[in-house]
């Protein structure tokens, strides 16, 4: 079993089991009897006690109180109530952390994750569950607060969502100091379906260019299928004076009928630039915490960030929709709400998805690229397409793509 980062041993299952065991005898119906739960809150359905009254009697403040007064005329009127139990709630009756929870907490807390960010790494590494209102309560108490943020300014414009998972998927870049504020700043290429809110891709990159774009569309679209429709900004890439690069990403997607519709305003995809706001404030403290750096291999990074999101995907509830992201993309797909293509199984995927060059046929049937040379047996003089893909492999193409022919290969050092 891998060892989590950030110190600390993995919970075995029985140990997991032992842990929840103890939440649940701290329950009211444990520490109380579910006889005189039943009755208080039967006195308050009957308003013959006061709430204060009823707080008092229960140990409980005025929020759970009217928790537990909801779930119990639920219950009634289903049928007998004789028994029905309390269930857990969100304050604080767990059975006491291990020292090991409150080192790894002191620890993240210290480089600056936030209450949610650190209840989910507890989660995520340990199988612990925690609430934030738990970390935040235990943090104060323990005088280990981190600083607060600014107040956010209120949203101005409606929002709005679409009704089918892979109908729209907004995707935007943010520059940051990942690594710290004394080190370079890189972009983070991040996209998530409107729908379900679920991150498609996550992926930090040395340089916002075309193979950084083909590279996280390509990896995207293999794990999740096609989109019908993708939602950017007004970034050189899709619509600046460079045609050329409108051109070279534009052509990819409008090969596999996926259209891109263009924000007039950042706060137009407001969804996508919350989750910026979200990995602003984890990543930075994460890369502290695990001894991530610049000179780290880029590829182990984004592994770090792959296991992050979808820990965000499949645990974290989404509270504007009431579930997690994972939830609402599976109740969306089960509903027949889903409008994703997988990937065909044509010739031209791994060619589309590479860097196209306008080459020459020299001398003996040769082309010459940067410091190499690839032997064809086309004729000299002949235009052809060469291709750098993704793996760092290169093909010779007589011509670019086209979805009415088939690939004419001159050359290729691809394996397989």
């Amino acid at each position: 079993m891998r060892r989590p980062l950030g110190g600390g041993r993995p919970w075995s299952e029985q140990k997991r089991k032992a842990a929840y065991d103890g939440r649940m005898k701290n329950q009211l119906g444990s520490r109380l009897g579910l006889a005189h739960v039943h009755d208080v809150l039967q006195q308050v359905c009957d308003r013959t006690i006061s709430v204060e009254q009823a707080c008092d009697s229960l140990g409980v403040a005025k929020t759970r109180l009217y928790e537990l007064r909801g779930a119990y005329l639920k219950a009634r009127a289903a049928g007998p109530v004789e028994g029905w139990r309390p269930g857990v709630s969100g304050g604080n009756h767990a059975a006491p952390w291990e020292e090991w929870v409150e080192t790894f907490l002191r620890a993240a807390i210290d480089k600056g994750y936030n209450y949610a960010f650190a209840a989910s790494e507890v989660d995520r590494l340990y199988g612990v569950v925690l609430a934030r209102s738990q970390v935040r309560h235990w943090a104060i108490r323990e005088g280990i607060c981190p600083a607060p943020k600014p107040p956010r300014l209120p949203a101005h414009l409606r929002r709005w969502q679409r009704q089918a998972v892979g109908e729209l998927w907004q995707m935007d870049a943010t520059p940051d100091h990942w690594f710290g504020p004394a080190e370079p700043s890189y972009p983070l290429l991040d996209m998530l379906d409107d729908c379900s809110r679920l991150q498609v891709g996550c992926a930090i990159y040395r340089r916002e260019n075309v193979p950084a774009y083909l590279h996280f569309f390509h990896d995207a679209f293999m794990e999740y299928g096609l989109p019908l429709e993708v939602y950017v900004d007004q970034a050189g890439i899709f619509t600046g004076n460079r045609e050329e690069s409108v051109t070279r990403i534009g052509q990819r997607l409008k090969f596999y009928d996926v259209s891109f519709v263009v924000a007039n305003t950042p706060e137009a995809k407001g969804k996508v630039e919350r989750i910026h706001q979200v990995w602003q404030d984890r990543l930075p403290p994460y890369f502290a915490l695990n001894g991530l750096t610049p000179s780290s291999d880029l590829e182990d990074v984004n592994r770090h960030i792959h296991a992050l999101r979808e820990h965000r995907n499949r645990r974290e509830r989404h509270r504007e929709l009431g579930m997690t992201p994972q939830t609402a993309w599976d109740e969306a797909t089960a509903q027949g709400r889903n409008k994703l293509r997988p990937v065909p199984k044509e010739p031209w995927w791994n060619y589309v998805w590479s860097l196209w060059h306008p080459v020459t046929i020299a001398v003996g049937g040769r082309v010459h690229f940067g410091q190499d040379s690839f032997p064809t047996q086309a004729i000299p003089g002949t235009r052809a397409v060469f291709c750098e893909h993704l793996d760092g492999s290169v093909s010779i193409l007589k011509e670019r793509p086209d979805k009415q022919k088939l690939p004419v290969v001159l050359f290729t050092n691809r394996p397989g």
